[in-house]
């Protein structure tokens, strides 16, 4: 459990030798050849809650991939968080942002899912999946950059919704709701 360490640049190296790891709090993305997002590839037990920080030092979508998020069927939560937080950062590149997310799709019984700074200019298509029916909390905080919402109307079991600092969001169009979708959130509430 490293909750609140927020000054940790990286993970240690080896920790895609723990397994049979069930808990674990925070990830830290580091630079380089240093832990990267898959070291998180043979952590096949991981359960509960799990939050991902400085994903802008993700390399790639080929290493996003390789964390295979949509093999840990045990994880109910999963917080993906470009920056750190306690600083601005300026996206160098909204193109490899949206393609690393795109990569980080989670497993189909996942209940709570924020995502924080991203830096891309939209969402990937997987976040307003109808198959997500069990995800019963959704975040977008800080998204600066994105331009339209992705189609969460669509998600059944969505009690709460929270979009805050989307700064350049404009309009928000019937495509949140989702295609073909005749009673749009039906289980929210906040």
């Amino acid at each position: 459990d490293i909750r609140g360490a927020h000054l940790l640049t990286a993970m240690p190296s080896g920790m895609k030798r723990l397994k049979y790891l069930h808990t674990l709090s925070d990830f830290i993305v580091g630079k380089g050849i240093v832990s990267g997002l898959k070291d998180l590839k043979s952590l096949t037990f991981l359960c509960g809650k799990l939050c991902i920080w400085r994903l802008e030092n993700a390399n790639n979508s080929w290493e996003a991939r390789e964390a295979s998020l949509c093999d840990k069927k045990c994880l109910e939560a999963l917080s993906l968080k470009w920056g750190s937080p306690y600083q601005s950062r300026n996206v160098n590149d909204q193109g490899a942002e949206e393609n690393v997310l795109d990569m980080l799709q989670p497993h189909k019984n996942i209940k709570q899912l924020e995502i924080m700074q991203y830096g891309g200019r939209r969402f990937p298509t997987w976040l307003g999946d109808p198959s997500f029916s069990n995800m019963v909390a959704l975040k977008l905080i800080g998204c600066k950059n994105c331009t339209s919402l992705p189609a969460v109307g669509q998600l059944v079991s969505l009690k709460e919704l929270t979009i805050e600092r989307m700064l350049v969001l404009r309009s928000i169009g019937s495509e949140f709701c989702g295609k073909n979708c005749s009673k749009p959130f039906q289980s929210l509430e906040t």
